[in-house]
């Protein structure tokens, strides 16, 4: 079953003016197909299309990325995203897409070089555990993780990753858009079906 919301119930249910949704949809989303500023339909999102929204406004909000770097990081991202569940016709997002066997609890993005001249690269942290342990009063972290780059970035010529220029806790920002999605079919507000 396909779901659609309108702009409307997601800026309601996401904390975000109705204005600004349009304006993120304007810049992160192609035009609608259906409709335009007269034709009198309102344009409806799919979950993907609602997150990648959301993403890029959390980008650009949270994270202070200009609207055209938030645009490419979401070009860039999108294949990652679908194979590995953060858009709705992708897998889990508990499970790295390679190594389905071993659960991933977090999914981390560092973000380096991207501005529109420069190749942007992109680091995935996939987080198989935690613990902590405490040694002499001090508690200590200890992380156990699967890391890589995105295909068709590439690194430099001596193979060092660049300093980061941003994180993303991708696994975060997918929760809470989840949750606050999940106020709206609650509320009835899923207008296709």
């Amino acid at each position: 079953m396909i779901r659609f919301f309108t702009g409307r119930n997601l800026a309601g249910a996401l904390d975000i003016n109705n204005a600004r949704w349009k304006r993120w949809s304007r810049e992160f989303l192609p035009p609608d197909p259906l409709g335009g500023l007269q034709s009198g339909f309102a344009r409806q999102y799919t979950p993907d299309d609602a997150f990648k929204v959301y993403l890029g406004g959390f980008l650009v909000g949270q994270l202070n990325f200009s609207i055209p770097d938030a645009r490419q990081i979401i070009t860039d991202l999108s294949p990652w995203m679908r194979e590995n569940g953060f858009l709705e016709s992708g897998e889990s997002p508990l499970m790295e897409n390679k190594l389905k066997s071993i659960p991933v609890l977090e999914h981390i993005i560092e973000f380096s070089g991207g501005s529109i001249d420069k190749q942007a690269h992109y680091r995935i942290r996939a987080i198989i555990s935690r613990s902590s342990e405490n040694l002499e009063g001090v508690t200590v972290f200890q992380e156990k993780y699967l890391e890589r780059e995105i295909p068709g970035t590439t690194l430099p010529k001596n193979g060092a990753f660049p300093q980061a220029t941003g994180i993303l806790f991708i696994s975060r920002v997918h929760a809470v858009f989840e949750k606050k999605i999940g106020i709206v079919h609650q509320a009835g507000m899923n207008p296709g079906a």
